[in-house]
């Protein structure tokens, strides 16, 4: 049995998390393992697919858009969570509590008064040697509730049972939007083995947190906003997620601007003030103009507003100094002078090589310690643990010798190992714990939970994804089961006010959602006819079908294929329509579906979201034949009109779904132009099959009137351009965007083209369009007016996008240069 505890045996040198030194689970662990050990491998599995399908649909998935490129996913999510009792969790939350408090007035002192550097107890080398120091940010003051408001600690545990703290994070403490996904996975796949464990919810931390935010910005959600550094970052999914949860905007530098000393949030038409801001920036990534010209991720003048007292940030510019690992070895004597209190909460031991005797210590045992550069360096190591080389201890060696003061050693054993199941059964693994606090006037509010990360191998140090890290939940126990258990973390209140097209790119990602999003509809229509086509059999006139429809593919895409006679054996063609390399192909536009969405799947109901995840789950990269490739295509379309749909018709703001409709309704006109031309003077002569299997992909009842019954060539012409009881019609899809367009909320200055666009469809007249259809003995005439139709078409798109595009701000010039 893949669940089977009775083989898990724990680091001989670490705490065990599991079992005491007697043998027997630890208290808390029992109900979990009960749980876990009636699993067989089927139903394991089972929870795996469950796992990773809700992965995919928070974006997490294994084909999880990294930056902007498309690489595996290295978000992985242990099944099994880390468990911490309520005693052990009473000691880490009062002793964070304090150590936060302390923290916050450490901050204050060092960017105010500093009297604490002026009488020793605040070594020097903990602020003035460290590159997070920000000597702009003296005098920038901000009240002293606001010194730290968020604050994250990495919690390990000596090999004693002694917990301590191995790291604070007090810059921009990441992690807050993991800790939320894996309670939502995990609490999900094990609903009632979550209820019946008792554990604490995490929702009331982010109530909290968002009632903190709230307070800073004077109760208005409108002016706070999180500020990111774009799909460039990591962890940008959880940016996505946290700001969702929260109900604020999610922003990037390039969307702010400071002028007349406050800032704004730039729109199309209007900018909006911005009062607080939650960070997840470095700190001199925020500034260019006064912290780091190298960077520009951030927004230049930032500090001007802060010193203004118009903006808040959370956490303030300059907080990083407190991470120095330094600062580690006096706040005992800091706690017993600031707060008259003794540290309840420990730091791991810390041994700096500035010191001479610890120098020495450190030198003596390299294959024994974690040691780490206290300033961060790009591009280069900046930890280094047990399993060195003999001569990778020497160059080590060399270097903190050449600059000793620059480096700090950790014990390598401060962490308790605890299970992860993998694929092999139950193993021990080494786990770090980071938890979360949020302060305002009254104190510290600590998250009863947080995200544990377990290392790679049983004896690994390093615990970061990159490394090929796991993710665990932490499962704080209650004494007895909570009744009202919260099993997924409802979505707080979101920002629902008349800015939110103004809100930077994000109508201009609605208006190539839909875009994209009927392309995908098209596309998978007319490769399903195909499909059909090929898998009718083996008669002359559904191959000449076939044909007929893979010409027009090649024409609606402008994808060039080697093969031009389809078979139902050899299908390389279709295989490079559904899933080859070109932008037109059906794959690339899925993920580019995915892609525009992501950033604003705030607007969207679950459903949708989860809809816009799912269409490309049955896509391979090589993609199947026959009738699992028509199976498959047909799904795909139909997910796609699910969608637009979906998109449609619950949104919850209309001028959003006006801007998504905008953008499907252009995308089905051209597509209607596109495959009519190539009907017209691509195939000649048609096949029987042709004309039905236009009207079919034009989801259109053909119109039969006179002549027409003799003419299946007319008949669709007709149906597809003319029919105005037909809201599929090229006709009603044209009037239907001349409306939208002239909409207040989305109204486009085309400067005259769009009435010329309507002039050419609403005013030619029916009989002048009408004899164009009729006269198609070359084609050459009507293919001229849709090909004209086209032109006007390209030509208003990029009208639309510049009418929803943030307006460039100012050009900000640097008289000063920084240090």
């Amino acid at each position: 049995m893949i669940t089977n505890f009775q083989n898990y045996a724990a680091d001989i040198g670490r705490y065990d998390a599991l079992r005491g030194t007697d043998g027997e689970l630890r208290e808390g662990w029992q109900r979990l393992i009960r749980g876990f050990s009636a699993l067989d491998s089927r139903r394991v599995q089972e929870c795996r697919r469950e796992r990773d399908r809700l992965l995919s649909e928070m974006g997490l998935g294994p084909t999880a858009r990294v930056g902007n490129a498309q690489k595996p996913s290295a978000w992985n999510l242990d099944l099994l969570p880390f468990v911490v009792t309520s005693q052990d969790w009473r000691e880490i939350e009062t002793g964070l509590a304090q150590r936060a408090e302390l923290l916050r007035a450490i901050a204050g002192d060092i960017y105010g008064e500093q009297r604490l550097l002026r009488s020793g107890l605040l070594p020097a080398e903990c602020v003035f040697g460290h590159p997070d120091f920000l000597l702009p940010c003296i005098g920038a003051m901000v009240p002293a509730e606001q010194q730290l408001v968020l604050y994250g600690a990495e919690i390990g545990r000596a090999p004693d049972g002694q917990l301590w703290v191995t790291q604070d994070w007090t810059q921009s403490p990441s992690g807050i939007g993991y800790a939320l996904i894996s309670r939502m996975v995990i609490s999900r796949v094990f609903p009632s083995l979550f209820r019946d464990t008792g554990v604490h919810p995490v929702l009331p931390f982010l109530r909290s947190l968002r009632a903190n935010l709230m307070q800073m910005a004077d109760n208005d959600a409108d002016q706070i906003v999180l500020l990111s550094s774009g799909e460039v970052s990591e962890t940008y999914n959880e940016h996505l997620l946290l700001a969702r949860q929260l109900g604020i905007a999610l922003v990037e530098g390039r969307d702010l601007q400071v002028t007349g000393g406050s800032c704004w949030l730039r729109g199309t038409d209007t900018r909006q003030p911005v009062s607080v801001i939650l960070r997840h920036l470095f700190d001199a990534h925020c500034d260019p103009l006064e912290l780091d010209r190298r960077v520009a991720s951030g927004t230049a003048g930032l500090l001007e507003a802060v010193r203004n007292r118009r903006l808040s940030l959370a956490n303030p510019l300059g907080s990083g100094v407190l991470e120095n690992p330094l600062l580690m070895r006096v706040l005992p004597q800091l706690s017993k002078a600031v707060l008259g209190e003794e540290l309840k909460l420990p730091s791991v031991d810390t041994w700096w090589c500035g010191h001479r005797t610890e120098r020495k210590h450190v030198l003596a045992n390299l294959d024994k310690l974690l040691v780490r550069r206290v300033d961060r360096r790009r591009g280069e190591s900046t930890h280094w643990g047990p399993g060195l080389s003999r001569k990778q201890q020497l160059a080590l060696s060399e270097q903190v010798l050449a600059m000793p003061e620059a480096f700090v050693a950790h014990t390598a054993h401060a962490h308790p190992s605890a299970p992860v199941l993998s694929d092999l059964g139950v193993a021990s693994h080494p786990v770090s714990l980071r938890t979360f606090a949020v302060g305002n006037a009254s104190g510290f509010r600590v998250m009863s939970g947080g995200i544990a990360r377990a290392s790679q191998t049983p004896d690994g140090w390093r615990f970061s994804t990159r490394h090929g890290g796991l993710y665990k939940d932490v499962w704080v126990l209650g004494t007895e089961p909570w009744h009202d258990a919260q099993t997924l973390p409802q979505y707080l209140p979101r920002q629902r006010t008349a800015v939110q097209l103004a809100r930077p790119r994000v109508a201009e990602n609605l208006f190539w959602l839909g875009r994209y999003a009927a392309r995908t509809d098209s596309l998978a229509r007319l490769l399903t006819l195909c499909l059909k086509a090929l898998n009718h059999g083996g008669d002359a006139a559904s191959q000449q079908t076939a044909q007929h429809l893979l010409a027009l593919l090649r024409i609606h895409t402008g994808i060039v294929t080697e093969n031009n006679a389809p078979n139902a054996q050899d299908e390389p063609a279709l295989r490079a329509l559904i899933a080859g390399p070109h932008p037109s192909a059906l794959w690339p536009t899925i993920e580019a579906l995915k892609h525009a969405a992501q950033p604003i799947q705030d607007f969207f109901v679950p459903r949708a979201f989860e809809l816009i995840q799912a269409l490309g789950a049955a896509v391979a990269q090589n993609a199947p034949s026959g009738d699992a490739a028509q199976s498959q295509i047909e799904q795909i379309g139909m997910s796609a009109t699910a969608l637009l749909g979906q998109l449609q018709h619950e949104l919850p703001d209309s001028n959003a779904a006006a801007v998504i409709e905008m953008g499907c309704v252009l995308e089905h006109c051209l597509a209607i132009a596109r495959v009519l031309r190539g009907a017209l003077v691509g195939i000649e002569p048609p096949s029987e099959g042709l004309a039905p299997a236009l009207l079919d992909l034009f989801n259109i009842a053909p119109v039969r009137r006179g002549s027409d019954t003799d003419d299946p060539r007319l008949a669709t012409l007709r149906a597809s351009l003319l029919d105005t009881g037909n809201p599929q019609s090229l006709r009603r899809r044209l009037m239907r965007l001349e409306q939208l367009l002239d909409a207040p909320a989305t109204q486009v200055s085309a400067d005259g083209l769009v009435g010329e666009v309507a002039d050419q469809i609403t005013h030619l007249g029916l009989a002048k369009l009408d004899a164009l259809i009729t006269d198609t003995s070359t084609g050459g005439a009507l293919d001229q007016w849709l090909c004209t139709l086209q032109d006007g078409l390209r030509k208003i798109s990029p009208r639309i996008q510049a009418r929803f595009t943030p307006r460039r701000a100012h050009a900000q010039a640097q008289l000063v240069p920084t240090a």
